[in-house]
């Protein structure tokens, strides 16, 4: 969820939502949530849904096209028609026009994509996250997005190890 806060951060400048003011969510579970006014917020403009008017499940695993999904409704562009983008896409799915709008925009890189297949079921990552973050940024910026930075806990670790090491 840290993700797609970042993703609107970087929006917030250029995106204008089309989506009208959603109303009647009202997420039971996101009581006392460290995002609940990031999900408030964005479930208000319609970016994103929970799994029912009461529910959102702040802390479940989220797939590469819920993802993607988030990503496209933030950007507030329409979505395109399916043209048979990905192999194992048929084009009935829920999020079948919302992954050709993903690839129309070129948010959706060939590192995701082997042997033509999204694979949109899948549990997305952090390096597919940054990358779609990154693209749909550029997409509606016409620019190049911020350098992103992570440190995992591990690394902070061993580079404060360094730093003490160079300090003697």
């Amino acid at each position: 969820f840290l993700a797609l806060t970042v993703c609107l951060t970087l929006f917030g400048a250029v995106t204008v939502t089309k989506a009208a003011e959603v109303t009647g969510k009202n997420f039971t579970d996101i009581k006392g949530h460290w995002a609940k006014a990031d999900i408030e917020k964005m479930a208000k403009k319609g970016v994103i849904n929970g799994i029912s008017d009461t529910e959102f499940a702040p802390d479940r695993v989220i797939s590469r096209v819920e993802f993607l999904a988030l990503v496209v409704r933030a950007m507030g562009e329409e979505t395109a028609t399916y043209a048979n983008a990905y192999a194992d896409v048929k084009g009935d799915e829920w999020y079948a026009n919302t992954v050709q709008t993903g690839k129309n925009f070129g948010l959706i890189d060939s590192a995701m994509t082997p042997d033509n297949e999204f694979k949109p079921t899948e549990p997305i990552n952090r390096e597919e996250m940054t990358s779609l973050i990154i693209r749909a940024y550029e997409a509606k910026a016409k620019e190049k997005a911020p350098a992103i930075i992570f440190i995992d806990e591990i690394d902070a670790i061993a580079l404060h190890r360094s730093f003490q090491s160079l300090r003697g």
